[in-house]
């Protein structure tokens, strides 16, 4: 009997140790799930955040979310989508950042302004490799609709933006983009790091090359809401991807100019390209001994002292010239304003004429002629015989210049008597000669001046001499 006492006792001992073994086990079994839950945040609360890739690289459901390198979540979907994205083309890109300026467009965009003040983040088109089919511009107003002017102000303003060719052309653009979103399901307590200046990128995870998305944390006041977009910025492989395709377009370029001095060269080799060049540097070559030796203009100038002083007291003639030009023009402008006001002011006093004739109630006698009948019917009539007298004067100035003609075809073919005096020598010497033995014969003096005093003594009623004078009576 005591044994078998002393054996369900044994039995209650161990199934005591035994279930306090198992109830240890438990509750360590269900701290480490606890434990591990905290960790793995299963316990924490969750929101969603998106953000849109150009390629994601391998980033595949699960993958790892992390913030400046610590995990916050998971991915939870990736899609395809075809998105368009709203700018402000006033402050996109442009202004002190934290201040004037927005960056909702990235990197490798701009910001296109759209009709009613709006803007859309678009992409350039690829370069086709003819800068001719290309229009030129100055600016945006050049260019059609969906294209905008490549300027130097807009490579300084959106460095990244990929352009292959030249400035000063109009080039196509994109609005509508192709991407991939990522659905991130993240702890919602995380978001408070989360600005609108924060960025995710695709990056590997250690050696072994898993994919994560890793987000920068950011500094703006501006929060991202739950479910809201995260810019992106473009991964390694992409910025690898990037330069490759840089140098292959410097290397382009290298192989074109390659290209054109092995041409040079082998235009150098021609016959006649060498004659002209041997030709070239014999005539460099007696133009520098010429110099050498003082002769020629320029050897003189060089050479010679007076020559020099002479040249030189040119220039300084030409500077004083150019100097009284200016103040000649200065005069002429100072002159010419006031001239200038005048013209203005009395343009100015024109147009208030004519603002004062178009009205109705204007008494003024080019206002009723204007606006009075009956004046009106007086002007008309009057200015009918204005236009008749004009008429009639223009007829007699047609006649006048017929005579006036005639009489220059006479003259000119020596008739008439102005044309003989003119024409004829004979005439002429006639008259002189004519006029040369009146002025010699003394007779004919005195009779005139006989003459002369009888038509004043008629006039005046004075007795004059009887005779004309000893000289008379001979």
């Amino acid at each position: 009997m005591a044994q078998a006492k002393g054996k369900r006792r044994e039995e209650q001992k161990t199934n005591f140790v035994v279930g306090l073994f198992v109830i240890a086990f438990g509750g360590l079994l269900l701290a480490s799930l606890f434990i591990i839950a905290i960790s793995e945040g299963v316990l924490t609360e969750k929101t969603t955040i998106r953000a849109h890739f150009r390629t994601v690289s391998g980033l595949t459901k699960s993958s790892k979310v992390q913030l400046a390198g610590k995990e916050i979540g998971v991915v939870e979907e990736v899609t395809f989508i075809s998105p368009s994205y709203a700018c402000n083309p006033i402050s996109e890109d442009q202004g002190r950042y934290g201040e004037t300026r927005s960056d909702d467009c990235e990197p490798s965009l701009f910001c296109a302004p759209m009709p009613g003040g709006d803007g859309l983040c678009a992409e350039l088109e690829e370069f086709n490799g003819d800068i001719m089919g290309y229009a030129g511009c100055a600016d945006d107003s050049s260019c059609a609709e969906g294209e905008v002017c490549v300027t130097r102000q807009f490579r300084q303003r959106y460095k990244r933006v990929r352009w292959g060719a030249g400035e000063g052309v109009c080039v196509p653009f994109l609005t509508e983009h192709r991407r991939v979103e990522v659905t991130m399901r993240v702890d919602a307590d995380k978001l408070e790091y989360l600005r609108s200046d924060s960025r995710a990128a695709v990056a590997s995870n250690g050696v072994l090359g898993d994919q994560l998305i890793n987000i920068s944390v950011g500094t703006s006041e501006i929060r991202i809401e739950p479910g809201g977009r995260i810019q992106s910025t473009p991964s390694l492989m992409e910025e690898l991807n990037t330069f490759k395709d840089q140098i292959g377009g410097i290397i382009d370029k290298v192989d074109t100019s390659l290209a054109g001095i092995s041409g040079l060269f082998s235009s150098l080799n021609n016959e006649n390209t060498k004659r002209d060049l041997q030709g070239i540097l014999a005539n460099t070559n007696e133009i520098s001994r010429q110099v050498a030796d003082g002769e020629g203009l320029v050897g003189a100038l060089f050479n010679d002292p007076e020559y020099k002083d002479d040249f030189g007291r040119t220039l300084k003639s030409v500077r004083h010239s150019a100097g009284q030009l200016d103040q000649t023009l200065s005069t002429i402008n100072t002159q010419a304003g006031p001239a200038l006001r005048n013209v203005s002011r009395a343009a100015d006093n024109v147009s208030d004429i004519l603002e004062d004739l178009e009205n109705p109630n204007n008494q003024s006698v080019l206002g009723r002629a204007l606006h009075d009948p009956e004046m009106g019917q007086d002007a008309a009539d009057a200015i009918k015989s204005a236009a008749d007298a004009v008429g009639s004067a223009r007829e007699t100035m047609n006649d006048l210049q017929v005579v006036v003609a005639e009489v220059r075809h006479s003259v000119t073919a020596g008739e008439g008597t102005i044309g003989k005096l003119l024409k004829d020598p004979k005439a002429y010497d006639d008259l002189v000669k004519l006029l040369g033995n009146i002025e010699r014969v003394n007779v004919v003096k005195k009779l005139v001046r006989f003459v002369v005093e009888q038509d004043e003594a008629k006039d005046t009623g004075r007795p004059t001499a009887a005779t004309p004078g000893p000289g008379l009576q001979d």
